[in-house]
Formats: structure tokens, C-alpha cells, sequence
């Protein structure tokens, strides 16, 4: 219920909130922070599942979200792993979006196995 609160507060017009510029942007950042969080595996496979659609609705990828969503990717769960390759696969497909990818890949401490399976999730 909070995943789907911050998406709703996030799209939430500045006209309509009594707000200035400033404090909608402030908001902006501290919802995309908490959905960002969502993502970790210090939560369990529904929350974040549900965070990885949200971001990907609000289309937004930080590293922090792409490097969460590519340990997802891997997971045995096949329900915390799919959701997570569907949302990398959207975000691949655009340019600024598939740098962070392709940075947390070869930033990120993979096996030879695991990174070989997540280069083929572009393919």
C-alpha cells in the first residue's frame, strides 16, 4: 500500500498540493529515495516487485534501483526474478537508461556465470 501511496503522491500536480517548486521537487526526491529502497533485498520479493513497476511506470532508474533489480534478476524466485528482468528490459531500451545498466554490470562484483546471465537478459 505505501509503493502505490508514493507513486500517487509522486504524480500528485504542483498546482493542486499548495506548494511551491521547491517543495514539490523536495518530495519528488524523497519519494523516488523510498521507492529506490523498496528495491533492496532488505525487503521481501512483493514490496519489491512492486517498487520495480512503479519505478518503471514513473520511468525512473538510478543505480542504486538498476543494481537492486540486476541481484533480482539472479534470484531463484522466480517471481521476484522476472518482474525484475522485465523492468531492466523496458529500461534497456533507452539510451540514458542502459548506461546505468551496463555500468552496474561491470561495476558490480559478478561471477563469470552471473554476469553471462545478465547480458543475456538484453538479448
Amino acid at each position: 500500500m505505501r509503493v502505490k501511496w508514493l507513486e500517487l503522491a509522486f504524480m500528485l500536480p504542483a498546482d493542486t498540493s499548495g506548494h511551491n517548486a521547491d517543495s514539490v521537487k523536495n518530495v519528488n526526491e524523497s519519494v523516488l529515495k523510498e521507492l529506490t529502497d523498496y528495491t533492496t533485498p532488505a525487503f521481501e520479493f512483493r514490496i519489491r516487485t512492486n517498487a520495480f513497476k512503479t519505478l518503471e511506470s514513473l520511468n525512473y532508474l538510478d543505480s542504486k534501483s538498476a543494481m537492486s533489480m540486476l541481484n533480482a534478476s539472479l534470484s531463484w524466485n522466480g517471481r521476484l526474478a522476472s518482474p525484475a528482468r522485465d523492468a531492466l528490459g523496458y529500461f534497456y531500451k533507452q539510451i540514458d537508461k542502459k548506461a546505468i545498466i551496463d555500468q552496474c554490470i561491470a561495476k558490480g562484483k559478478w561471477t563469470d556465470e552471473e554476469r553471462t546471465r545478465l547480458t543475456g537478459i538484453f538479448k
